[in-house]
This record gives C-alpha cells, sequence and structure tokens, in this order.
C-alpha cells in the first residue's frame, strides 16, 4: 500500500498543468495550398505558357489590307486597293497536335510540381511535430527531476540526508534543463519555418506527429512517365509536319482604278502567290525533328527506369525503417510504468540514485531513438510518395 502511495504522489509531482494549446494536424497545416499560394503560383508558369502557345496555333492569320497609288506622270495615275491573306499551313493539324502534346506534358509537370510543394510542406510540418515532441519529451523528464529534487532539499533541509544524493540530482535536472534548452530552440526555428507555408498558424498551435500508414506498392502513371510520354507524342508529331514542305498559297484580291488625263478604268484584281520548294524542303527540320524524337523516346525510357527503381528502393527503405518503428514502440510504450515503478523503488531505498539515474537516461534514449526513427521513416514516406501514384495518396491535392 506504501508502495502504491509513493508512486501516485511522484506521478503527481511529475505531472504539472499544461496550458491548452490548439493542436492541428498535417491535413490542417497543408489546407492552405490551394491555387492562391505563393508557392504554387511560382510553379504554374509553364503550363500557362503552354495554354496560350495552344491558343496562338489553333489561331488564323490575319488578313491584310493593302492601298497604292502611283503616278509615273503628271496625268496618269493608278491606285490599288488589296486584301490578302495566307491560307492556313498544310501542316497546321499536325502543329495543333504538337501544341496540345506539349500542353499536355507541361500540365503533368505541374502536377508533378505540385505534388513536390505539398511533399515539401509535410517535410516542413514534420520537422516541426519532431521537434515539438523532442521538447515536450524533455520537459517531462526534467519536470520529474524537478520534483525528486525539491523532495531531496526538504530532506536535506531537516538533515535527513549529507546532501549528496540532492547534489547528484540538481546536475542531472541541469543536464536535463541544457538539452530541454536546445530542443526548444530547434522547435522554435522549426515553427518559424512551418509558418513560412502556413502564416495564419495559431501561436499556440501543437503539431500532432503525423502517423506511419501501411504504403502499398505503386501503380502506373507517375506524371513524369506522363510527361515524358507526351514529348514523345509531340516530338512525333514535329517530325510528321517537317516532311510537309509545300506551304499553302497566299491569295489576294482587289480593284485598281487607271487614270489618265480626263478618262479613267477599274476593274477587279486577283493574284496567288506560292513559294516554289526548289531549293530548300525543310532539310534542317527533317533532321532536328529525327534528333527530337529519338531523343524524346531516350528520355522516357530512362525516365521509366528511373522512376521504377525508386519506387522499388523507396519502398524496401520506408517499410525498413516503419518496422523500426513498431518496434520500439512496443518497448517505450511500457517506459511511462518502469520510470514510476523506479521512482517509487527509490523513494521506498530499495535501489540507488544510480539505478534510477540510469533509468532515466535509458528511457530518455528510447524516446530519442524513437523519434529519429520516426523523422527517418516520414522522410522516406515523402520521397516514396514523390515516386509513387497511389488512389489515396492524399485526401487534398492541389488542382493545377
Amino acid at each position: 500500500m506504501k508502495r502504491l502511495f509513493l508512486t501516485a504522489a511522484v506521478s503527481a509531482l511529475a505531472s504539472l498543468a499544461a496550458p491548452a494549446q490548439t493542436v492541428i494536424t498535417e491535413q490542417d497545416f497543408v489546407f492552405v495550398l490551394d491555387e492562391s499560394h505563393p508557392a504554387v503560383v511560382a510553379v504554374a508558369e509553364d503550363a500557362a505558357l503552354a495554354r496560350a502557345a495552344l491558343i496562338d496555333v489553333r489561331a488564323f492569320d490575319n488578313p491584310v489590307v493593302g492601298i497604292t497609288r502611283e503616278q509615273p506622270g503628271s496625268s496618269i495615275r493608278q491606285t490599288d486597293l488589296t486584301l490578302s491573306w495566307q491560307l492556313p499551313h498544310a501542316n497546321r493539324a499536325l502543329r495543333v497536335e504538337v501544341a496540345e502534346r506539349e500542353l499536355e506534358a507541361a500540365e503533368a509537370r505541374l502536377e508533378h510540381a505540385l505534388r513536390g510543394i505539398r511533399l515539401e510542406a509535410r517535410a516542413s510540418y514534420a520537422a516541426w511535430a519532431i521537434a515539438a515532441e523532442t521538447r515536450e519529451r524533455l520537459t517531462l523528464q526534467r519536470e520529474r527531476i524537478d520534483a525528486l529534487v525539491a523532495r531531496e532539499r526538504l530532506r536535506a533541509d531537516r538533515g535527513e540526508s549529507s546532501g549528496l544524493e540532492l547534489h547528484r540530482l540538481t546536475l542531472a535536472a541541469s543536464s536535463l534543463r541544457a538539452e530541454e534548452a536546445l530542443a526548444a530552440a530547434d522547435e522554435s526555428n522549426a515553427r518559424g519555418q512551418a509558418r513560412a507555408w502556413n502564416p495564419a498558424l495559431p501561436d499556440d498551435a501543437r503539431p500532432a506527429l503525423p502517423p506511419l500508414p501501411e504504403f502499398p506498392p505503386g501503380g502506373e502513371g507517375h506524371p513524369l512517365i506522363r510527361a515524358a510520354e507526351a514529348d514523345v507524342e509531340a516530338a512525333e508529331a514535329t517530325h510528321d509536319a517537317a516532311a510537309r514542305y509545300l506551304r499553302s498559297p497566299e491569295l489576294m484580291a482587289g480593284w485598281q482604278r487607271q487614270e489618265a488625263g480626263n478618262e479613267s478604268l477599274a476593274g477587279p484584281l486577283f493574284g496567288v502567290y506560292w513559294q516554289v520548294p526548289l531549293f530548300r524542303r525543310n532539310q534542317v527540320e527533317k533532321a532536328g525533328a529525327r534528333a527530337q524524337l529519338e531523343a524524346a523516346r531516350g528520355r522516357l525510357e530512362q525516365t521509366r527506369r528511373e522512376i521504377e527503381a525508386q519506387q522499388r528502393a523507396g519502398l524496401d527503405s520506408y517499410q525498413a525503417l516503419a518496422a523500426g518503428v513498431r518496434e520500439i514502440e512496443t518497448h517505450s510504450a511500457t517506459t511511462e510504468q518502469m520510470l514510476r515503478g523506479a521512482e517509487a523503488s527509490f523513494l521506498l531505498g530499495e535501489t540507488s540514485l544510480t539505478d534510477l539515474l540510469e533509468t532515466w537516461r535509458s528511457a530518455i534514449e528510447v524516446e530519442r531513438a524513437r523519434l529519429e526513427l520516426h523523422e527517418a521513416s516520414l522522410r522516406a514516406l515523402h520521397e516514396l510518395e514523390r515516386v509513387t501514384i497511389r488512389d489515396n495518396q492524399n485526401e487534398q491535392e492541389i488542382q493545377p
């Protein structure tokens, strides 16, 4: 009964009333990443330019209006009013297809960039959550030691102890206080970096540690692969367009008026201007299009290989780290009970202060290892999600 009473007393001394905090989750944190976020706006330029290029290639050339007046002599005058228009190029449909495929590639790369932005924001949140959890764990242990320091100081004042145990406990508390200060600085820096992503964070915000989900093997359809495939299709259309070297004619129609003294004549004008391909037949364009097509196919194959290799390596790395976290969590789950038992045994005189300090230090090291492993697992998870497609990968994706 006395042992249970002492255990409860130590637990009460070690726990202090914590002020209420606004707990936020990872989803709460990244909710601000919409189309108006500066990081999103900064990567949307290429896709917007590709859309503008498609609009441009779909548009027809404007007609040209001309007026000329000649007066070779004092009584001879000629006035021409003309309207000319360049007919659409023979490969206009292929040029439109090229622009469409280039837009698909730009939008796929934008999708990849937006995913990267989301993952960077989640990495910033994870670093903040780990730093906050580390500082809280150290604060909890330091409060435990402070409670025992207060008890030993009271005993020393009463002459019930020599003061040696008080001195050792004070040194242990000072050491933990230094670690706590470093952890608090890390937490403050991490909070500042997180606030760059989400300036609306409450001052009392406390981040919840992100969980480690089960991650199934990824499937097809990575945006970088889709972009490379669109590049190949655009290069094929460019190659086909280069083979069509015969240009469309330019048509002209108008009205001519000739005046000679008091007499005048007027009538319609018609004309056709057509470039005759005697010397230049797109030789340069054909050679460039062939090289572009071969390069696009090579990039596609290399991209597939890289993505597949990164998926396999990333999945193996994440699963190994996540398994390590689950294993260490089975041991750390009993840490609180172990600490309470060790403190109660010390208060009953069943164990020495050295044993108690070693137990404290072991508990701190286990918690530190658990958090470091959790942080490494989150980094591996983010890298894996960068190269993997999942049906339920993110509840909220940024739409391009």
